[in-house]
């Protein structure tokens, strides 16, 4: 998979970015998601779960969700999340974005599998 961060509008010169996207395999294009609106969703729902959210990671990190379409994130873990919040907030999230949500625990990485990823992580 590729990243492609897209510029958008009259403040694209600021070296910001706007908004974030992908292009699949096979030249498929996934839509784009509004940096602005991502972030709004994102802080709902920390709002109401145990975690934090600190990365965009490349589709197929959280290999649990499925969908070409699905964005996989990397979060801290939080006193007091279990399981069953986790998968809340996933569901949370995806019902905000309109695509299926992966979220991966920095805490449950280690050794190459942890590296891999943080490299692939595009901070928020």
């Amino acid at each position: 998979m590729e990243w492609r961060t897209a510029r958008l509008g009259a403040d694209a010169d600021d070296g910001g970015w706007r908004a974030v996207g992908w292009r699949a395999e096979g030249g498929m294009n996934v839509p784009i998601l509004d940096r602005s609106t991502l972030l709004k969703h994102i802080r709902a729902v920390e709002q109401d779960h145990p975690l934090k959210i600190v990365a965009l990671l490349p589709r197929g990190a959280a290999p649990h969700v499925e969908g070409d379409d699905a964005v996989d994130f990397l979060a801290e873990k939080r006193e007091g999340l279990s399981l069953l919040g986790l998968t809340s907030a996933e569901l949370d999230l995806a019902a905000r974005l309109g695509r299926p949500v992966g979220i991966v625990l920095a805490s449950e990485l280690s050794g190459t599998e942890k590296a891999r990823v943080e490299r692939s992580a595009r901070p928020l």
